[in-house]
């Protein structure tokens, strides 16, 4: 929503500088701008702005042919939104190639860390967490360590693969980083 306020703000102000350029009123020029932009069809509902706030065509300079019925059906209108709307989401989550969640309760999941103290803290905290609950995506996971519940979203959340993270912290704590001389006192 902030999107479209902002580039109405900058269509605004490009209308404003041209009305200060051509050292017109630029009171005149604004509602000129208005009444252009509130009577030109939205390319996805096909109506203009003034139609579906009103509930009514507005008699303006661009040409409309007499013999049209301008009856406004809400219903039509809402589904060609919900079409219009239902293929950006399907293009974009084709583009992203997003995937439906198929976590289940009782499944061993790894949270992702949103604070990272430095580059080597890892991307998700090596304590194994349990899916408690599953809606949508939205899950709730038991820390096993300490007990505690979290409700997450399923993008923070990875699966956990056959005991990764237990054999890395113990080798990692027992094991000498490979920069580091082991001769060293």
């Amino acid at each position: 929503m902030n999107g479209e306020v902002e580039r109405q703000n900058r269509d605004v102000l490009k209308r404003l500088k041209i009305s200060q350029v051509e050292k017109k009123n630029w009171k005149d020029d604004l509602l000129e701008y208005l009444i252009m932009y509130n009577s030109t069809p939205h390319s996805t509902t096909g109506k203009t702005p003034s139609e579906l706030f009103f509930r009514r065509q507005f008699r303006d300079k661009i040409p409309t042919a007499a013999d049209m019925e301008c009856k406004i059906f809400d219903s039509d209108v809402r589904d060609r939104d919900k079409e219009k709307k239902e293929k950006g989401r399907e293009y974009t989550d084709r583009k992203r190639k997003a995937a439906d969640s198929n976590l289940e309760i009782g499944e061993k999941v790894y949270v992702k860390n949103l604070i990272k103290d430095n580059k080597l803290t890892p991307n998700f905290n090596p304590d194994s967490h349990t899916v408690t609950d599953v809606s949508g995506g939205d899950v709730r996971v038991r820390n096993d360590a300490t007990g505690k519940e979290y409700r997450r979203n399923v993008v923070h959340l990875k699966k956990a693969e056959t005991g990764e993270w237990s054999v890395i912290n113990k080798n990692s704590e027992s094991a000498p980083l490979p920069d580091q001389d082991q001769n060293e006192d």
